[in-house]
């Protein structure tokens, strides 16, 4: 029988699964934006700012692929956490330096000025996001084949929605209005 506690594993697994994909898929389709991004910031040097958004794109993929798999969880789920736990602590550090914030992950460069609640609430989604990650890191897991189906294809959803959607394609790709 499964327990209420593996349910929630398999439940934060199917929400790391997806945003890690979903995230690290955006990235490298628009790896051009999301490395002007990085500049603009002026935390990460010009010079290995594309190499750096490839390398945390594939990261971020890795980690959702290894969710999706469902082993190693306790490695992966800190890993995960400690990525999460760094983005918010490379936004916080881009607000101080500059007095923005900004955000070049889903396909466009938009940055804003910096303001206390925004930034806080950067830092608490990182936050909340790395403890889901330790949850399902240290939570037990189910064994039931249904549930490790579920995790796998939150994984996969991103990918068939980026073959699917024609506005997740390159602009040129995109309909005429």
């Amino acid at each position: 029988m499964t327990t209420i506690v593996e349910i929630v594993h398999e439940a934060v697994g199917c929400y790391l699964a997806v945003t890690l994909a979903a995230t690290g898929l955006a990235k490298l389709r628009s790896w051009r934006t999301a490395s002007t991004g990085l500049i603009i910031e002026q935390i990460i040097p010009r010079g290995i700012a594309v190499q750096t958004v490839i390398a945390v794109s594939v990261a971020e993929l890795s980690l959702a692929a290894l969710i999706a798999v469902g082993r190693l969880s306790m490695l992966v789920g800190c890993l995960t956490a400690f990525t999460f736990l760094g983005f918010g602590g490379y936004k916080l550090a881009v607000s101080i330096r500059t007095g923005n914030t900004s955000c070049s992950c889903h396909g466009a460069t938009r940055a804003y000025r910096a303001t206390r609640s925004g930034v806080l609430g950067t830092v608490v989604a990182s936050l909340i996001q790395a403890g889901l990650a330790f949850v399902w890191a240290f939570a037990p897991g189910s064994r039931a084949a249904a549930f490790e189906v579920l995790v796998v294809i939150a994984f996969v959803v991103p990918f068939a929605a980026l073959l699917v959607n024609p506005y997740w394609r390159s602009p040129a790709a995109r309909p005429a209005r």
